[in-house]
């Protein structure tokens, strides 16, 4: 590991602990939303490659080029440029993605059985269960009330355990 990256990782690690229940559940949170973001950049350059590509030899190398320069196993390359190409044709799940709307594993999810037809069903319904899913982790005991209180922040009620 470079000394800046790990000097910064400690640093950064030294900080968290240092943060308070709520803070630190406010700072994964925000983590993961990157990661997301990070996940669509990575789709919109599997996508801009593969436009650029002459053949269907050279499309089938994105995935090997994806697993040896990109830290990938294979199967996992493959699955991320099978979610590139399925997003070409489903606009409205590329636009959700984008906005955030939708986690990377719902769209991956989603690609797997997506139309024109049924894909704003299937968002509308991967919306509703992203919600359901943070209101019942909202009336959970496992974060105690930081927790309950993040979830109230962003507009979810928690139930009542």
């Amino acid at each position: 590991m470079d000394q800046a990256v790990a000097t910064a990782t400690a640093t950064n690690s030294d900080s968290l602990a240092l943060l308070s229940e709520e803070a630190l559940i406010d700072e994964l949170s925000r983590h993961c939303r990157r990661a997301d973001a990070i996940q669509y950049q990575l789709i919109l350059c599997i996508q801009g490659l593969e436009a650029n590509l002459e053949s269907a030899d050279d499309r089938e190398a994105t995935a090997a080029w994806l697993a040896r320069h990109g830290g990938l196993d294979l199967g996992e390359a493959r699955e991320q440029v099978r979610i590139a190409r399925a997003l070409t044709h489903l606009p409205e799940l590329t636009a959700s993605f984008a906005r955030g709307e939708l986690s990377h594993d719902q769209v991956r999810r989603i690609t797997r059985t997506a139309t024109a037809r049924n894909e704003t069903y299937l968002i509308a319904k991967a919306q509703r269960i992203r919600a359901a899913g943070r209101k019942r982790a909202a009336g959970r005991r496992i974060g105690g009330r930081a927790e309950k209180r993040v979830f109230e922040r962003q507009g979810v009620r928690a139930a009542r355990a």
